[in-house]
């Protein structure tokens, strides 16, 4: 999302001048908002995405009126957070394909991700590098200074062979990894109560 928002060129003050706010409280609000910062987006996303106590803190720390929140994450007007927002998850799934053109679920790029590398090794030609380069794992996607939990020693994807096949990792199908991961007791996945 900070790719799309850098590349249309817009930054935290457009998206909450169009939300209505006065223009000198945008500049008072964006001097805690790095939208290039992707922990910045997040922390906008948050709001939305989870709602509840989030938004009220989102609403107390930028001190916008609900109209003026409800307008920054309006999904249906053209130049809102909101409508950004929707844009990439929409791109995010036409890139992966995803069953629900509108977005794709963690699961399904879980899947992509642990079982071949296909999220971090296909970004969107149209993606900023600089967000989401080609990577051989999530380890080292990216700038570490924005990962929120510090640097990644291991990668966490399924390991490059396993110890007694020597199969390819790239050849384990994301259907394979929803059946290790599913939570029915046909398929013993990972999240079956038989392996708690």
């Amino acid at each position: 999302m900070a790719s799309i928002m850098a590349a249309d060129g817009h930054d935290c003050q457009f998206y909450f001048e169009t939300a209505l706010v006065d223009p000198a409280d945008a500049t008072t609000i964006c001097a805690s908002y790095d939208l290039s910062n992707p922990n910045d987006v997040t922390n906008l996303l948050n709001a939305t995405w989870y709602g509840g106590s989030y938004a009220t803190d989102m609403k107390q720390a930028t001190g916008i009126s609900q109209a003026q929140f409800d307008l920054f994450y309006d999904s249906a007007t053209t130049d809102t957070f909101g409508y950004v927002y929707y844009q990439a998850l929409s791109e995010i799934s036409t890139q992966y394909s995803c069953a629900d053109a509108a977005n794709c679920t963690s699961t399904e790029l879980a899947a992509l991700q642990y079982g071949s590398l296909y999220v971090t090794q296909n970004p969107a030609s149209s993606w900023s590098a600089t967000y989401m380069p080609v990577a051989d794992t999530v380890a080292g996607w990216g700038n570490t200074a924005w990962y929120p939990y510090g640097n990644w020693t291991e990668p966490v994807e399924y390991p490059p062979f396993t110890a007694a096949q020597k199969v390819d990792w790239t050849t384990l199908p994301p259907s394979q990894v929803q059946a290790m991961m599913s939570a029915s007791y046909e398929d013993y996945g990972l999240s079956t109560l038989w392996n708690w």
